[in-house]
């Protein structure tokens, strides 16, 4: 995994010189995702490669929402989504509380590569350089947004085991609630604790981790 450790290493060099660059006063959703996603998509070459050994369907990137199997695929990363969100939310107060927000981040981070959405897309929380860490009152309800959003997105894919006919969801539609549930996602990680400052240490440490796992067979 040496060429992996030394694109993380990189691209958390790009990103950190970005913020000490004079003239450069406020961060865009490219710079600070952009490398996220590229990493990202290269986990998910890695992981899709032994899912097919194991005999899971892996589907051609972006998803085509017209094809019942995509359908299928889209729900059930949601659904790895949304239960690394519950883990950390009964993970509050522990050391892997930021870890588990972190694991949702991956699947959040594929969900909309398979629904062709890209860092350009995504605007990010106006104070998300602000160090906040609210468990209490507003971290809630935004927890509770992410998942409306989840929800509403999965609600668009109308193929179900017992359907013999479905439509696909309108793309443009469906791309906008996969945005929207990312822009949720990065609030709830803001009022979490997580921002410009560790974000990415965060993430690629966590991404390092399991480009280690899919070596080692985990």
């Amino acid at each position: 995994m040496l060429q992996s450790s030394c694109f993380n290493t990189i691209a958390s060099l790009r990103f950190y010189l970005t913020l000490l660059t004079p003239g450069i006063t406020m961060m865009t959703s490219s710079t600070l995702l952009q490398p996220i996603f590229q990493a990202q998509r290269e986990l998910m070459q890695k992981i899709g490669e032994k899912e097919a050994k194991l005999g899971y369907f892996c589907p051609r990137v972006p998803l085509d929402l017209a094809h019942r199997p995509d359908q299928d695929w889209f729900r059930l990363m949601t659904s790895f989504f949304i239960e690394e969100l519950g883990e950390s939310i009964t993970a509050r107060g522990t050391p892997s509380f930021h870890e588990e927000l972190i694991d949702a981040l991956h699947f959040i981070t594929e969900l909309a590569i398979l629904a062709n959405v890209s860092p350009h897309d995504i605007t990010l929380p106006t104070n998300l350089a602000e160090n906040t860490l609210k468990l209490n009152g507003d971290w809630a309800p935004k927890v509770v947004n992410v998942l409306e959003d989840a929800m509403l997105t999965v609600n668009m894919l109308k193929a179900k085991p017992w359907k013999v006919e479905f439509k696909a969801p309108y793309p443009g539609k469906f791309r906008d609630s996969v945005i929207d549930t990312y822009q949720s996602f990065l609030e709830l990680m803001r009022c979490s604790g997580i921002n410009l400052n560790n974000l990415h240490s965060l993430y690629f440490k966590k991404n390092e981790v399991n480009h280690q796992r899919v070596k080692g067979g985990y």
